[in-house]
């Protein structure tokens, strides 16, 4: 009987450190595990970084194409929504989301002026200020959907 007794307590004490080392091993995978989501997270951050500064370059290439008549307003300001984008992707706060949807509606209902003064002289197809408006109408509803937070 006691030798049962002492039986049951080595299998007792067994399983708790078992039990010990269970817990440890968890317990590291899972700072490991959060070690690599940051590390992950980090390197989305900076890709997202690259992309800005290679859209920002599209951007001063267009322009500069653009007011040498080599490019359209159009060309231009896509790359300027493209890099709008981009930046709203990479901001972390409130106030820099605003901006940034307030800059794509002032680039919008330029384009939208743009396109209905050619659509009015003929160059354009009349449904180019259409979408450029819709354009704009879908960053101002971003926009009241960010101001409500």
């Amino acid at each position: 009987m006691r030798e049962n007794r002492r039986h049951l307590q080595m299998v007792v004490l067994l399983s708790g450190a078992v039990a010990l080392i269970a817990l440890a091993i968890c317990a590291r995978k899972s700072q490991a595990d959060a070690t690599t989501q940051k590390s992950a997270e980090a390197h989305i951050a900076q890709l997202q970084v690259q992309r800005v500064e290679i859209l920002r370059d599209a951007v001063t290439s267009a322009t500069t194409l653009f007011e040498k008549g080599a490019a359209s307003y159009g060309d231009m300001y896509r790359r300027k929504i493209i890099l709008y984008e981009a930046q709203l992707e990479l901001a972390q706060t409130h106030a820099q989301r605003v901006e940034l949807l307030q800059g794509e509606i002032g680039a919008a209902k330029a384009l939208e002026e743009y396109d209905a003064l050619l659509s009015t002289q003929g160059k354009t197809a009349p449904w180019d200020a259409n979408d450029a408006k819709a354009e704009r109408l879908k960053y101002e509803i971003a926009l009241a959907k960010e101001t409500m937070k």
